[in-house]
């Protein structure tokens, strides 16, 4: 059984793993993050790049000041190993409309979501939604989607944006005829030649019955040139029979998230590990 990724290895090399993370050249102080992994405060300046939407092509420059970070992709941790047989099963799950990465916490799915946008095919541009509990609500989370689909489309969603501010946030919401004139409205913007992949991260933060049923009739109206990515610790309550038969859902689960035997030593050989190979290969084992 190989190692699952994000810094959690097991009781056997919790000693050694520390040990080595304090032998590693100060590159700034290292904070955890919930998914286990380690997030180094002084990045590099092509990391921080990448959390910039204002580089990117697409986000209506002018809007940026306002996004206060909600749209940000977090960088990779320091000393991340690339996914990259991961990164091509998701490559071929563009053709469709899910991308759905569950597993626990400690597997890596919002680094791998990272890597991926990091390394889209050139025509394809990403936006990043990293999901709190305040937007289990669905007039929350429809008005941060609006928002972020607005960073690329600035006219788009005048008027849904504005019955979304109205609304008294504990009332009932009718939110699938509010997202057939959206839905219709998006599709008149998205060119096949620029697709998009939107990045909902963390999603086990919002789930619940209402947001469920809101997101799988989002799904399931998806217009052509959209792709929605989920990263989640639980599978979502979603019908998905009908995607997986027309093969339009790409999902990994903690099988797939696990590190394969070459990956495990390639971590090991990262962070200078001590011990040998018949060493090295009897943990993996275990």
């Amino acid at each position: 059984m190989g190692l699952f990724y994000a810094g959690i290895f097991g009781s056997q090399i919790v000693g050694i793993l520390l040990r080595t993370f304090r032998s590693l050249p100060s590159k700034g102080r290292c904070y955890p993050l919930v998914s286990g992994q380690l997030l180094w405060r002084n990045n590099t300046p092509e990391e921080l790049a990448m959390t910039d939407l204002s580089r990117m092509q697409g986000i209506a420059g002018s809007a940026t000041s306002a996004l206060e970070g909600r749209f940000f992709r977090p960088p990779l941790p320091y000393g991340y190993l690339p996914r990259s047989r991961l990164c091509e099963r998701l490559t071929e799950g563009l053709s469709g409309r899910l991308l759905l990465i569950c597993a626990p916490a400690g597997f890596g799915k919002s680094s791998l979501a990272v890597e991926f946008c990091q390394n889209l095919p050139a025509q394809w541009q990403s936006i990043w939604l990293g999901l709190n509990p305040r937007e289990s609500d669905p007039g929350r989370f429809l008005e941060r989607l609006l928002a972020g689909l607005q960073q690329f489309f600035p006219q788009l969603g005048e008027q849904a944006m504005g019955l979304l501010k109205m609304r008294q946030r504990n009332q009932p919401f009718a939110f699938e005829e509010w997202l057939d004139g959206l839905l219709d409205e998006l599709a008149m913007h998205l060119m096949l030649s620029k697709p998009l992949l939107l990045v909902l991260d963390d999603y086990h933060l919002v789930q619940g019955s209402v947001l469920d049923r809101c997101v799988q009739f989002f799904l399931n109206h998806l217009p052509t040139g959209l792709v929605v990515m989920v990263t989640s610790r639980q599978r979502p309550n979603w019908h998905l029979a009908r995607l997986r038969l027309s093969r339009q859902l790409l999902e990994l689960n903690e099988s797939d998230l696990r590190l394969t035997d070459a990956e495990s030593l390639a971590v090991l050989d990262r962070h200078s590990c001590s011990l040998d190979s018949d060493a090295q290969r009897s943990l993996i084992r275990r």
